[in-house]
């Protein structure tokens, strides 16, 4: 008996070895050696003879199979485009055979895709692949990789995402052609779309993804496909955090799908699960007014407030969303708001203040929206002027919600301007005891509106204490975000000017976000209390002279004893600019205007106001002191 060993020996003695060269294949075993010819291979695809053509094409086409073969090829962009360009010119079959072959390994890679895209030549791929008679021709120039193209998507070149959407936009545009469809709808295109989106950072590409997801959906198909996977939600999400410009677009690429009309079937539904997410869909498809109209021409007012009159339904968020329907249809859709003021449908808006007990304070406020939004029309204006209805409005101001009562102190100011609506209010008794109501009212206007303090006399010496408070605050902050935290940042203007440069230079823009500056000198300092102390409610100046000589003031209301014959029913005359802000030497304090500490804050008299677009004037006096 033989032993394990020896017969292992002799079954390799025994096979037969193929030791023969075979000159037009090439193999792994031979990978490396094509590697090192790919420099002679390369010149002789452009070779006069034609045979010699086809050889070095044949030879290419099998390189591109090996492990390493398409990175050499593609370490110079102008192989592929060598080949693609080939396939455009040339007729000869075999060229062409070889040529596809070659480009559909190439772009099996994404550097292949983008290197094909720059090319421009799509046109004459799909032309090919439609109207040659060779199959293998047809197979090849069919054979591009979809996870290659979409993985270009989101590269983090925005030249090459460009380009990568534009060439799906262009493949998906070919509605009649199945194949390309079919296949689409097989790969994650839809979703990578989707994760695009939700994705921040590729912001700048947005409007383009939803440009395409929109004529994609142009099919029904495709549409259906698109509910299928889910993304119709996922739209909906991302039109709750989109920016303002984004959601057009977004509402758009839902129009065409007629997500709307799908929405407004599943309300009608006896599916308890699907009516979340239908209301939501309705409220926010309410903001197209293309879609709002179209969903008013069916019973979607009814369907809605049948929703609200079933308390078996919870509030949030199916019976919420439904309401923020309601308060869109009737503010854009006139003949959404006549509906609406039906009685059987005003009754259930009108349920939820009446029993306001039930129901969330967010619900309560929804409902007084609508009430706002039906005075944009003259007929349901007039459906609100009876006395039932203005004792809700007058039970409504007497409850401890501040918001609640300015809501619907904006319904009865609008309710006043109709005639026989004073009638009512006098009528009513509860009216003579609601006015203690407004007094909650107005102080919430006193703290969102400073400035609304001006019209009240005893008011004066807490808006000055208020507004200054909040003038050194954001003084410390602007100058904390411009300088660091206890100066950490050199901010001496040769310094300020580089990082400027610095900014242009990585933006490639001249105009510099105030965002983007983290060394910021006097102008940039002023610039940034400015803006923000507009969205902030404070009374403020920028000031600029020669230069980037800058400075903000700010006016507080406070008796100046030099003038003695001011009426006490006007103090917003008291209104002035008396304080100049410190952001470069002390920060934080307010200077008095034409103290010595303001004039070195704003500088000599004599310096010219600054204008733009011209060079400032060299004063040549001695600085002030």
């Amino acid at each position: 008996m033989a032993k394990p060993l020896q017969k292992e020996r002799d079954n390799r003695s025994a096979e037969k070895k193929d030791l023969t060269f075979h000159p037009y294949t090439i193999t792994p075993e031979s990978a490396y050696t094509s590697i090192l010819l790919l420099e002679f291979i390369l010149p002789h695809v452009e070779h006069s003879e034609l045979n010699i053509r086809r050889f070095a094409l044949k030879a290419l086409a099998q390189l591109c199979q090996l492990p390493r073969g398409p990175e050499q090829v593609l370490a110079n962009p102008q192989n592929l485009r060598t080949i693609a360009f080939m396939l455009v010119k040339i007729e000869d079959v075999f060229v062409l055979e070889f040529a596809s072959l070659v480009l559909s390994e190439l772009t099996r890679e994404p550097l292949g895709c983008e290197q094909l895209v720059s090319a421009n030549i799509l046109s004459s791929l799909f032309s090919r692949m439609k109207n040659s008679l060779d199959p293998d021709v047809q197979k090849n120039c069919l054979q591009f990789s979809w996870p290659s193209l979409l993985a270009l998507m989101q590269s983090k070149f925005l030249a090459i995402q460009h380009a990568a959407l534009r060439t799906v936009d262009q493949l998906i545009c070919r509605y009649k052609d199945e194949v390309v469809q079919k296949t689409f709808r097989a790969s994650t295109g839809v979703l990578d779309l989707c994760d695009i989106l939700e994705s921040y950072e590729f912001r700048d590409v947005h409007t383009m993804v939803l440009g395409v997801l929109r004529n994609y959906v142009e099919t029904e198909e495709n549409a259906a496909h698109l509910y299928q996977s889910g993304c119709i939600l996922r739209l909906l999400a991302y039109l709750e955090m989109a920016l303002p410009a984004m959601k057009p677009h977004c509402l758009a690429a839902l129009f065409e799908t007629g997500t709307d009309l799908v929405f407004c079937h599943q309300l009608l539904s006896s599916n308890v699960e699907l009516l979340a997410d239908a209301a939501m869909g309705v409220a926010n498809m309410t903001k197209l007014l293309p879609a709002a109209v179209r969903m008013s021409d069916t019973n979607i007012i009814e369907a809605l407030c049948a929703i609200l009159n079933d308390d078996a339904a919870i509030w949030f968020y199916i019976r919420m969303n439904s309401i923020r329907a309601l308060a869109e249809l009737c503010r854009i859709i006139p003949k959404a708001a006549f509906s609406l003021v039906e009685p059987k449908t005003f009754a259930a808006l009108r349920n939820i203040n009446k029993k306001f007990k039930d129901n969330p304070i967010e619900a309560q406020r929804l409902a007084v929206q609508c009430y706002i939004n039906l005075q944009n029309y003259h007929v349901s204006t007039k459906a609100m002027l009876n006395a039932d209805f203005m004792q809700e409005l007058l039970n409504i101001m007497t409850r401890i919600d501040i918001n609640l009562k300015i809501m619907t102190s904006t319904v009865l100011t609008g309710l006043m301007t109709e005639d026989g609506a004073k009638d009512l209010m006098v009528g009513n008794r509860l009216a003579r005891y609601v006015v203690g109501a407004w007094e909650p009212a107005l102080e919430a206007i006193f703290r969102h509106h400073p400035s609304a303090k001006f019209a009240y006399r005893d008011k004066c010496e807490e808006v000055s204490a208020t507004l200054k408070q909040r003038a050194q605050l954001l003084a410390e902050f602007v100058c904390e975000q411009m300088s660091g935290v206890d100066q950490e940042r050199d901010c001496s203007m040769p310094t300020v000017n580089l990082h400027l440069a610095d900014l242009m230079n990585d933006l490639n823009s001249r105009v510099i976000g105030l965002g983007w500056v983290r060394a910021g000198g006097a102008v940039e300092r002023a610039l940034l209390y400015k803006v923000l102390a507009d969205r902030v409610g404070l009374p403020c100046a920028l000031r600029r002279r020669g230069g980037a000589h800058a400075w903000c003031e700010v006016a507080v209301p406070e008796q100046d004893p030099d003038e003695k014959d001011i009426e006490d029913n006007y103090p917003a005359g008291l209104l002035r600019r008396n304080y100049v802000v410190d952001l470069m030497l002390r920060p934080g304090r307010l200077l008095p205007r034409g103290s010595h500490e303001a004039r070195l804050i704003c500088g000599p008299t004599c310096v010219p106001r600054y204008t733009a677009r011209t060079l400032p004037e060299v004063c040549k006096c001695q600085p002030s002191t």
